[in-house]
């Protein structure tokens, strides 16, 4: 093969590396961008799971499912689509309250009007039903920057 040749070549493969790299970056960014970051400042229960109170991460998996976490502790979830009648100006965890027990309801995220609803769990049937419980609610950063905190309203 002529040096020329070999030349082009190297040069088109360092191309084709440096777009890959590029849009896997891309790619992880995009991923990023769907994580809500926030402290829960209490107990709380999502898919049968007791979390106890800190700093969580919720991360999207997929269309439907989502995972959140505190190091190496947490679960993943599924959810469905709920919409809101205008966007959000912050990104905000709904709770649900029965006595001393809160549930994991929904999460949404600023600027949007559609949010994630977890699907309710026997558990949270047992408690009792929409006239006994209190809702409480997060007001939540969003992305990874290392500021994150929730407000309680």
């Amino acid at each position: 093969m002529p040096a020329a040749f070999r030349k082009c070549m190297s040069a088109v493969t360092a191309s084709i590396f440096v777009t890959l790299l590029l849009t896997a970056s891309a790619s992880f960014a995009q991923e990023r961008r769907g994580e809500v970051i926030a402290n829960i400042p209490f107990p709380f229960i999502v898919a049968n799971q007791t979390l106890p109170p800190g700093r969580y991460t919720v991360t999207p998996i997929g269309e439907t499912n989502l995972r959140i976490h505190a190091g190496k502790q947490g679960v993943i979830f599924q959810t469905h689509s709920v919409e809101g009648k205008a966007p959000r100006s912050a990104a905000k965890m709904i709770f649900h309250r029965y006595r001393d027990s809160y549930f994991l309801s929904e999460i949404w995220l600023a600027t949007s009007s559609a949010g994630r609803q977890v699907f309710t769990s026997p558990a949270e049937k047992e408690m009792g039903n929409a006239a006994d419980r209190e809702i409480a609610v997060l007001e939540v950063e969003v992305g990874a920057s290392g500021s994150a905190g929730a407000h309680q309203r």
